[in-house]
């Protein structure tokens, strides 16, 4: 048996592996749903944080004070 027949058996043999394995693919889901979960919070959190501010700018102006800016 030759030594290039062996490198490319087992070349085939990591290839046929790496083909099978699915662990990655539970790393590449949890990113994906990860960035799903960012982008959410960055669409509701936002505006929320603006109702608020504008709450308390109400609040403070009915006290007598000056409202606040970003």
């Amino acid at each position: 048996m030759s030594i290039l027949h062996i490198a490319y058996s087992r070349i085939r043999e990591h290839f046929r592996l790496f083909v099978q394995d699915e662990e990655g693919a539970s790393g590449i889901e949890y990113a994906l749903l990860a960035a799903m979960v960012g982008a959410i919070l960055a669409l509701f959190v936002t505006p929320v944080g603006d109702q608020i501010l504008a709450t308390m700018n109400d609040i403070l102006t009915a006290m007598g004070g000056t409202a606040v800016t970003n």
